[in-house]
């Protein structure tokens, strides 16, 4: 039987940056995680250290707190409800490592089962390419200097996903195209259920003013929605509040581009 630290009791709990957290994983194991900078989000350097309990980990926090493997923004709800324990405390002294300027929009903002699933994948304990963007997701997340790791397995054929590549990054004030990934089991078509609740999401959005919807694709296991706004700031929490409205909020991640100025050229009258 477990005792009180390997499942913490539910209650709101506060936390610092600088502190380091306890990750519970599928196999009943736990990862490490470290507050290196926090807002309405934060953000986590995650580690290659597991260990059978929470106790084990926090023993063994010296050792297992030497070298990060990933780096990610994700929220706050797992730590605040008590669900990972904070193990103990220390400076984010991480020269390595480039920490995202937190908008506190949740703007290239993961979910926390994104950042529990990175450490399972890491070790093996599920496939590392399980859904169509793990693995898009999982290169964006492991530092850029180290490579796949041996433990990964994969799906398909045993190869390893290509580096990550470079792109803009988040677009945190202003107007923006933002993203929508609405992930479901599975590799084929939503069902109906499903797709009416995106649908039902994208007249909400549009309604609340978060902005125009130009398009959405589904299949593969993700639903995807394009929504053109002129103030991002305004328009992530609203997207992040109706997702959770509909029952979205642990399968979804948000996205944020610059627009382009030549897509709206042809909007333009004239004289």
């Amino acid at each position: 039987m477990s005792d009180s630290t390997e499942r913490p009791s539910r209650k709101r709990v506060k936390f610092n940056v600088g502190d380091f957290f306890a990750v519970d994983l599928d196999d009943g194991t736990w990862g490490l995680g470290h507050i290196v900078a926090a807002d309405a989000t934060i953000c986590c350097a995650l580690f290659s250290a597991r260990a059978p309990s929470v106790d084990a980990l926090r023993a063994a926090l010296n050792n297992a707190r030497r070298q990060p493997v990933g780096l990610m923004v994700t929220t706050v709800v797992e730590i605040r409800a008590g669900r990972w324990p904070i193990v103990g405390h220390g400076a984010p002294d991480y020269p390595e490592l480039r920490v995202p300027k937190l908008s506190g929009e949740g703007s290239g903002c993961y979910t926390v089962r994104v950042l529990a699933e990175f450490l399972e994948a890491y070790h093996g304990l599920r496939p590392w390419d399980e859904w169509p963007m793990s693995a898009v997701w999982n290169r964006e997340i492991l530092l850029p200097h180290l490579s796949v790791p041996p433990t990964a397995r994969f799906q398909g054929p045993a190869q390893a996903p290509a580096p990550a590549t470079s792109k803009p990054p988040p677009i945190t004030d202003g107007p923006a195209l933002v993203t929508i990934h609405l992930l479901y089991p599975g590799t084929g078509l939503p069902g109906t259920d499903l797709l009416r609740r995106r649908q039902e999401l994208e007249r909400r959005l549009e309604a609340g003013g978060a902005g125009e919807i130009e398009g959405a694709e589904s299949g593969g296991g993700v639903m995807e929605v394009y929504l053109r706004t002129d103030d991002v700031r305004r328009a992530v929490p609203l997207v992040e509040k109706l997702a959770a409205e509909l029952g979205f909020a642990d399968d979804m991640l948000i996205e944020t581009a610059p627009v382009d100025d030549e897509e709206g050229e042809d909007d333009i009258d004239e004289p």
